[in-house]
């Protein structure tokens, strides 16, 4: 949806997600997905939330080389090498440039006020020379103001979630299109409570269970669902490690487990801007174990 932000006391319209609106109601054309993460920049839809632990992505908009482009043109999506990957044309590079806040976490519907201010005294290089983009789109100009003659303001208003989980990438960069500095921006929801966990075992020493991510589900971040198990009385928390085994939101628990005895089980989920944790269902495997139907029945006739 449209997001609208002011500036100089003028009402415009922003998406974030596809770029400015004028004259309303047309919309501009939505540019394709990057993946901010370190190592490459590809094409890519946004993935659901992860159901499980897995490993930090990174966000290094350093790694992208954007040149001065029209708003409505897109971008053409390069794979980056270790061997032939794109480096800024300009020796203006490393600590030449600061944004900040640097790598901010906001709700959506937030307002960013952000600066790219120049270090020291680069040759040929002013504030009024800079100029932003967002996933590799240019910024209108009238989102941005000279402050002094070595820092560039930016205002979004209205924000909308992050394309993608790991992060926008918001990049300053100079005259010649050469990058100054960069950093990710993460716009999304806490996560929800997850709910409706059911469980069940095939053989009394394992245990399967799954659940619903949420009400909602999507956040615009990446959200980690990890499940939790204990004994009912004793004993301490343990983390369920094999994700994904019957769906996106499931979790195996092979083995160690106890009988006669039972268990409390429960999802956490956390993001950068919150974590939620599930009621307690308490069951014993007795109670879950649920058995295959025999393989290769075959019927014949006994007798005349």
């Amino acid at each position: 949806m449209p997001k609208e932000f002011r500036i100089s006391g003028r009402l415009a319209a922003w998406d974030l997600r596809g770029g400015p609106l004028a004259p309303r109601p047309l919309a501009a054309p939505a540019s394709p997905a990057l993946a901010c993460s370190a190592g490459s920049f590809a094409r890519t839809p946004r993935p659901p939330a992860s159901p499980g632990p897995s490993p930090k992505r990174n966000c290094d908009p350093r790694l992208q080389q954007d040149r001065a482009l029209e708003p409505s043109l897109p971008r053409k999506i390069v794979r980056a090498r270790p061997e032939n990957r794109v480096r800024p044309t300009s020796p203006i590079w490393g600590d030449t440039a600061v944004i900040s806040p640097q790598d901010p976490t906001l709700l959506i519907g937030s307002s960013l006020q952000a600066t790219c201010s120049l270090h020291g005294d680069p040759p040929g290089t002013t504030a009024e020379g800079l100029y932003w983009t967002l996933n590799g789109r240019r910024l209108p100009p009238e989102l941005s103001r000279v402050l002094n003659a070595s820092t560039l303001a930016l205002v979004l208003a209205n924000l909308n979630g992050s394309r993608q989980q790991s992060g926008d990438n918001l990049v300053c960069h100079a005259r010649d299109g050469s990058i100054l500095a960069g950093s990710c921006l993460y716009v999304g929801l806490p996560p929800e409570k997850p709910f409706n966990i059911s469980c069940w075992s095939k053989n009394m020493k394992d245990l399967t269970c799954r659940w619903t991510p949420g009400a909602h589900g999507e956040t615009f971040l990446h959200t980690n669902y990890s499940l939790k198990y204990k004994l009912r009385w004793y004993g301490q928390d343990n983390t369920c490690e094999e994700y994904h085994t019957v769906g996106p939101h499931s979790c195996h628990i092979p083995k160690d487990l106890a009988l006669f005895t039972p268990y409390e089980i429960w999802v956490e989920a956390t993001n950068r801007l919150g974590s939620a944790r599930s009621d307690v269902l308490t069951l014993d495997i007795l109670d879950v174990v649920t058995t295959d139907p025999p393989p290769d029945v075959h019927v014949s006739r006994v007798g005349g």
